[in-house]
């Protein structure tokens, strides 16, 4: 009987002390849900609420030569998870005919779901048709490098 109480005396010093030490584990108790998603930037330019998709186009038609500028209001849009940082020095930049500019430049960065907005005007001085290349340089993983042509006709 003597070496009965023994064996259960043992059986419970072992099962206090295995206790004891799971009581004492900082993690016992303690959910962490991580967030190992990776924050993201989309880039999107609306004009007109329309996208213009990079390497597409957009047309100011038919505007008088010397009359006075045709003004376009363009919006991006950042659908991504993180920050949309504009990179370019300016923000939105031109390339060809100088009959087009940027007016107003958006500001950077653009939070996630956020948006701002640029004017472009188109200032055609004689007869013809003029092509310009806006781009957009950003931290968007698949579009870094936004740009679309502008196109209008002098008349």
């Amino acid at each position: 009987m003597e070496r009965r109480i023994k064996k259960y005396f043992i059986y419970i010093f072992i099962l206090i002390t295995l206790l004891l030490a799971v009581i004492s584990c900082d993690d016992i108790g303690t959910l962490i849900i991580a967030d190992n998603s990776e924050k993201y930037s989309e880039i999107n330019v609306i004009i007109d609420g329309v996208s213009i998709s990079s390497g597409g186009n957009y047309s100011f038609g038919d505007v008088a030569a010397a009359s006075g500028p045709a003004t376009k209001t363009f919006t991006i849009e950042n659908s991504g998870t993180g920050d949309l940082t504009l990179k370019g020095v300016p923000f939105v930049s031109l390339s060809g005919n100088t009959e087009f500019y940027v007016q107003t430049q958006p500001s950077s960065p653009i939070p996630a779901g956020g948006s701002d907005t640029f004017i472009i005007r188109f200032d055609p001085n004689a007869s013809g048709t003029y092509i310009g290349i806006l781009i957009i340089e950003n931290n968007d993983a698949d579009e870094g490098g936004y740009s679309f042509s502008l196109t209008g006709n002098g008349t």
